[in-house]
């Protein structure tokens, strides 16, 4: 009885790129969260410099409210191909 290796090794390419393929997703969009993060600190740290910001409201509470609003989309979001 001989063993073809053939199908095993096609299946386990398959495999491993669609693997590739999700993880290179998941590093996109850690990328892409980091971005928009780095974006409202700068967009929040001009208002505030320039005295455009809510009154009565610090700075690191409006950061910390957009970095949990941001994660909590990210969390929320529902997306069937997940």
């Amino acid at each position: 009885m001989t063993v073809r290796l053939e199908p095993y090794v096609e299946f386990a390419k398959k495999a491993f790129s669609r693997e590739a393929t999700y993880r290179m997703e998941v590093f996109t969009n850690l990328g892409s969260v980091l971005l928009r993060l780095y974006i409202m600190k700068s967009v929040w740290t001009a208002l505030y410099a320039q005295n455009v910001a809510p009154a009565g409201v610090p700075l690191d509470a409006i950061l910390t409210y957009t970095a949990v609003a941001l994660l909590m989309s990210i969390i929320l979001e529902i997306d069937g191909t997940r």
